[in-house]
């Protein structure tokens, strides 16, 4: 017996057309585990880039290749004058208004900044940021 008469073999059409809410959903998601590493990096005192691949056209050959180089995260927390850490979401470069008026949350101390960054993750999968992504896209 080969490998596929164990398998369960089904008939299934892959949807391609994504609402575009789910979409921004996971962009945001996709951004927010890119802080979520870069918060574990600086924790453990290291640097943290993301590989970026670009295609390049050669003019003379007209040969196409893909080209991979390094991109820098640029953080959205920062330490208050008070000592406390804020966290600012972006979506592009716009920052996202979380509560009429209140664009960045307040984290007590920088330990809790990569739970804090996990549980935004969750929030923005589940929806509950919807609205904030529509008002920054406007």
């Amino acid at each position: 017996m080969g490998i596929l008469s164990e398998l369960k073999l089904t008939n299934v059409q892959r949807n391609n057309n994504q609402p575009p809410a789910l979409r921004r959903r996971f962009k945001l998601a996709e951004k927010l585990h890119e802080q979520l590493l870069l918060a574990q990096a600086n924790a453990e005192g290291k640097s943290f880039e993301v590989a970026k691949t670009r295609r390049i056209k050669n003019t003379e050959t007209g040969v196409v290749s893909k080209v991979e180089s390094m991109r820098r995260v640029r953080q959205w927390w920062f330490v208050a004058e008070s000592g406390k850490v804020m966290l600012q979401i972006k979506y592009g470069t716009k920052v996202l208004e979380l509560a009429k008026g209140k664009s960045s949350i307040e984290i007590a101390t920088a330990d809790k900044l990569i739970s804090t960054i996990e549980q935004l993750k969750k929030a923005v999968l589940d929806g509950e940021l919807d609205s904030q992504i529509e008002i920054a896209l406007k």
